[in-house]
């Protein structure tokens, strides 16, 4: 190729000057819908326009026209970056945002990097000749280039093009000069949360501008009409000729909710933050979808119309809340489509319309991972992981949260070590970006405190309800065996159970049991397909969960469950915490070894539900030790919230639901006064240290191996599936590139149905990889009954339970 261009490309079949000037717009018009300061949407557009600008170097055009390129020259975001902080200072005047914008393009490849690290770059800024060959190549064609920075208005660059050296050194002062230890605190949270939103935009920009979206789809938002009518019609025909004293109280509390938000709506500045404190089955999930559409309808009168996220603590309850939320606005809506519901998290695909068109695997990925819609239900990890970290891929969204309604349902489910956390991230987002919070749950920590409570008298609906009771068998400490002989001596023989261990190996220990106990007498769940394969109402069903099942058979047997509960069939489920919150079972009778308190409300929750028995449901709990002695509970939760727990329960044996809000009320000022529940990653977000930021997740790390498990046909297709659009990726044209991966995705989420994770162990590694690439060992069906029990899953050792292999 010669020297001499006359044509500059962003990608293929993409026109440089036509990325920069849509990217830059782009930009501007997903910081103008944050915030409106002027300053700040013209750095975001100089940031757009500016951030591929290195692309007019001849390295890059061979590059891209697939010629090998040598030492480093086709790359372009370091010159970029150069670019772009020199003409936000140029225009504007404003150091921080000069480093900022360098910082964002610096990083828009890849993840963002720490404030601090400027200063290193700083240093070395006038070394690298990679920068000068650069800016020589970019010369040669400088009559063309000149041409396309005055249609875009970047004329300014020229000043740079000709004095590097010195437009160079103006920028190392820039960078060297920037230091947020020198920052009041205010500053340092602003500037946090500012370089997020130019990050975000300039990263969601590109991705969309060079995947050609707006090819398919009009540029914006098409607001939808989502009134709280909604919500009173479908309670209207969902809840009709139900009766009983849950449905009485549901009402209650919907009404007098819906009296008390006429009554906040109607002044001046509406609350940030809000709370739905409830008992557990009493309508907290419709309620808080009726919350948000009313704030939604109460702030459109100002032309704002904010997107509703949905936040819950697992993936596995998410089904439950999209599929009613779909309901709902399926009263309305003949489609509902992609633009209007969200559903969102790692393990799912978006399927279906957007605005109304089909749109192509690739371009939906794209916009479902911006939330490019009306409302999302997503994971808490998803959320935070938009307001901290540093991987473009999970905080290009940031600029979608501005001026939402946010829900956190379950927030006591957030990992204590980290409530100080959110609550102070959650309070800056509320200031700086007109986010509302609604946070609800059965029992709010007292740290997660907001400015208004949606139920009034809120506490005198816990002390109106009788549907359980809670009684210690704390005094001693007992082995999984012997929690199994606890259970037959404490079951009549009549009621549905629930029995909840905090491991997998304790729950096998305990399910195995009772499992030879009854012997052909049970059926067992994981030997029949159908609830018809359940004859005669005497018969005795015994069922296990835990993540040690497939999840496709998880679902399979909660959905069952559900179905045999409703009909009054006599269940016994074994299970680890898999089956704590958001799940929609009703039992009789629970046994739980002990744990958070929270969690065992949780596991009463799961009991006489809808309050259909007037005798209480009983739930025991009990202290279970493995073995060596060791305290199951321990495993998982560490010491200090079960000791609480335990503490609790020796000055109150018996715990009723009346006494539930003073019980958890008690327990949280205890956690507050015993643990730390500030953050170093406080710290980190005071600094701009985004790097330092970058492992951070409300998961904690377990260091497992993944193995499928090829259960059925269905599972062979998949896996054969998957190695065919791999080895089509493998060997794919650059312009088919983002089909196969977007392909690949989606076979990746069908993967996951058959995927169980292990502790690794010489029996799980001597296994082949289902693909080298993806590390993912792999369990033909040929093989199948050596490795994976139809009933309990994943086969292991004893050995490898010792550790606590939990869920």
């Amino acid at each position: 190729m010669a020297h001499s261009c006359s044509h500059f490309y962003s990608h293929q079949g993409i026109l440089l000057k036509d990325h920069l000037k849509d990217v830059g717009e782009l930009c501007a018009r997903y910081v103008r819908n944050c915030v409106n300061e002027e300053k700040l949407i013209e750095t975001a557009r100089l940031i757009g326009k500016t951030h591929d600008f290195a692309k007019y170097t001849e390295f890059f055009q061979r590059h891209l026209h697939g010629e090998k390129v040598k030492g480093g020259l086709s790359t372009h975001s370091r010159l970029s970056a150069l670019s772009s902080s020199w003409i936000v200072n140029r225009r504007l005047s404003d150091l921080f945002l000069s480093s900022a914008a360098f910082l964002c393009v610096d990083s828009h490849h890849g993840s963002l990097e720490s404030f601090s690290k400027l200063h290193e770059i700083a240093r070395f800024l006038d070394e690298p000749l990679i920068i000068h060959h650069q800016i020589k190549s970019i010369k040669k064609n400088l009559q063309a280039i000149k041409e396309e920075l005055e249609e875009l208005d970047l004329e300014d660059l020229l000043d740079f093009l000709n004095e590097p050296e010195k437009c160079i050194n103006e920028i190392k002062d820039i960078l060297s000069d920037s230091d947020p230890l020198l920052w009041d605190e205010e500053s340092r949270w602003r500037n946090y949360y500012i370089v997020l939103l130019l990050y975000s935009s300039l990263v969601d920009a590109d991705r969309k501008d060079a995947g050609k979206v707006y090819e398919v789809i009009s540029i914006g938002r098409k607001y939808k009409d989502l009134s709280a009518d909604l919500v009173k019609s479908y309670r209207k025909e969902r809840f009709k000729g139900l009766c009983g004293p849950l449905v009485k109280l549901r009402e209650e509390i919907f009404s007098l909710s819906e009296k008390n938000l006429e009554d906040i709506m109607n002044v001046p500045l509406l609350p940030k933050i809000l709370t739905i404190t409830a008992p557990t089955g009493s309508g907290k999930t419709i309620l808080s979808f009726f919350t948000a559409l009313r704030i939604r309808e109460a702030l459109s009168v100002n032309g704002e119309r904010p997107r509703i996220i949905y936040s819950l603590p697992f993936i596995n309850i998410i089904e439950q809340t999209y599929s009613v939320f779909n309901d709902i606005l399926s009263s309305h809506f003949k489609n509902v489509t992609i633009d209007l519901l969200l559903k969102h998290h790692h393990l799912a695909f978006p399927e279906g319309k957007f605005q109304g068109e089909d749109v192509p695997l690739d371009k939906m990925l794209l916009l479902s991972d911006a939330w490019d819609s009306e409302v999302i239900v997503t994971t808490f990890e998803q959320l935070v992981r938009s307001i901290i970290g540093s991987r473009g891929t999970l905080l290009r969204k940031f600029h979608n949260l501005a001026n939402s309604v946010i829900i956190l349902d379950e927030v006591q489910a957030i990992p204590l070590e980290y409530w100080g956390l959110i609550q102070e991230i959650l309070n800056k987002l509320t200031a700086l970006f007109n986010v509302r919070i609604i946070m609800m749950t059965a029992t709010r920590p007292i740290i997660f405190q907001g400015e208004f409570e949606v139920i009034p008298r809120h506490e005198e609906f816990f002390r109106k309800l009788d549907r359980f009771v809670i009684i210690s068998h704390l005094d001693k400490e007992i082995t999984p065996e012997n929690v199994a002989d606890f259970f037959f001596s404490n079951w009549d023989g009549k009621s549905s159970v629930l029995i909840v261990m905090n491991t997998i190996g304790a729950s096998k220990i305990v399910y195995n049991r009772i499992s030879n106990k009854y012997g052909e007498k049970a059926v067992r769940l994981g030997s029949i397909n159908e609830k018809d394969g359940i004859n005669g109402s005497s018969n005795l069903i015994l069922a296990y969960l835990s993540t040690n099942i497939i999840p496709k058979e998880r679902k399979r047997r909660i959905n069952l469950i559900r179905e045999l509960l409703r009909e009054g069939k006599k269940v016994i489920l074994v299970s680890t915490q898999v089956v704590e919150a958001g799940v929609d079972l009703d039992f009789d009778i629970a046994f739980r070894d002990v744990g958070p308190l929270d969690s065992i409300i949780q596991v009463a929750g799961r009991c006489n539900r809808n309050g259909r028995h007037t005798d209480k449901a009983r739930i025991h709990v009990f202290r279970v030790v493995d073995s060596k002695g060791y305290p199951e509970a321990e495993k998982i939760y560490g010491k200090i919230l079960p000791d609480i727990t335990i503490n609790i329960f020796k000055r109150r044996p018996i715990v009723k639901e009346q006494d539930i809000l003073d019980v958890i009320n008690n327990y949280y000022k205890k956690i507050l006064n015993s643990c730390n529940v500030t953050s170093e990653y406080l710290n980190y977000i005071r600094n701009l240290a985004y790097n330092n930021l970058s492992n951070f997740s409300l998961i904690r790390e377990e260091h497992k191996v993944s193995i499928f498990i090829e259960i059925d046909d269905e599972a062979a297709r998949i896996l054969e599936r998957f190695r065919e659009t791999l080895d089509n990726f493998a060997s794919a044209e650059m312009h088919n590139l983002f089909k196969y991966k977007a392909e690949l995705r989606k076979l990746r989420v069908h993967l996951e149905e058959y995927i169980v994770n292990s502790w690794p162990n010489q029996r799980v590694t001597s296994l082949n990889y289902i693909t080298p690439e993806t590390g993912i060992y792999y369990v033909p069906k040929s093989v199948l009954s050596a490795y994976y029990d139809g009933e309990t899953g994943l086969l292991q050792d004893e050995k490898d339970y010792s550790g606590g292999y939990i869920w």
